[in-house]
């Protein structure tokens, strides 16, 4: 390096060096009132991703209220009054453990059925999977434990990040870290969705493991959930889906303009834009 350079040092971090060349570069810079223009238009992209995330923030807040007055019963919806039921969740459908086919065996691998793990379930940003990084074959299922969920079943995962749920919509095999449930009607599976999800603390309270937590299947079925009508049922999970949707359209909608916003700077700061004096 050469010799001529300056020690920087910010913060906590380390000292790092910049030569005193890289300081000396010349930056090619537009006329003042170019620049000005520039910094307005890159402003406005600024603002509105400004707005957006308040409005964002808003809505995520909002979900949480109606989790915990919807979803606990204090907040009922007009027209109903009848008290809750509670179910054990192997009342409301079968329960299905995971599996993993024998690594060892290459014709149990790289088929066409779909087989997921818990850290492609916590990198949702829906309550939906639809596919799945590894595939197994129709072997691979009838030889390992890896039965075959139809679709609308829930996938709860039951080991290590206990309690984060997703709905398949294509028939798939889970690994070992999940319990799945196959509700007795399709209808309920996105209500039991946001159910399992209001029961984060329950599901710490049930893990146990000196390795990794886990739910056992035998706790896993004992665990009670509301149970309103089934119209009730419908209405929650529709009124929290469209909750969801809301945050889901307007994160959407911030990445579209972080990306604009990337666009524009790389065309007006390296003069492929110009502005008319």
């Amino acid at each position: 390096m050469n010799n001529e350079a300056f020690w920087v040092r910010g913060g906590s971090a380390q000292p790092f060096v910049i030569p005193s060349k890289t300081l000396k570069k010349k930056i090619p810079l537009p006329p003042l009132s170019e620049q000005r223009k520039i910094a307005e238009i890159l402003r406005t992209w600024d603002e509105a991703i400004e707005t957006a995330e308040a409005e964002l923030k808003a809505k995520q807040e909002r979900k949480r209220w109606l989790m915990e007055s919807v979803l606990s019963g204090s907040l009922r919806l007009k027209g109903y009054s009848k008290a809750w039921d509670k179910m054990r969740l192997d009342q409301v459908g079968k329960i299905v453990p995971g599996g993993t086919p024998s690594t060892s065996i290459p014709e149990y691998w790289n088929g066409n059925v779909p087989w997921v793990t818990p850290t492609e379930i916590t990198k949702l940003k829906t309550p939906y999977i639809h596919k799945t990084e590894s595939l197994i074959t129709d072997e691979g299922v009838k030889n390992s434990s890896a039965a075959l969920l139809p679709v609308d079943s829930l996938i709860v995962c039951t080991r290590a990040t206990v309690g984060v749920c997703a709905i398949n919509k294509v028939p798939m095999t889970t690994n070992q870290g999940f319990k799945s449930i196959v509700p007795e009607s399709t209808d309920d599976t996105l209500f039991l969705y946001y159910v399992l999800n209001s029961m984060q603390s329950t599901f710490n309270r049930l893990a146990q493991g000196s390795t990794f937590l886990e739910v056992s299947k035998t706790q896993f079925e004992k665990m009670t959930v509301i149970w309103p009508e089934a119209e009730e049922r419908r209405l929650i999970a529709s009124l929290m889906r469209t909750s969801d949707e809301q945050i889901e359209n307007i994160a959407e909608c911030i990445e579209s303009l972080r990306a604009q916003k990337r666009g524009l700077m790389q065309k007006l700061l390296t003069g492929e834009v110009r502005f008319a004096a």
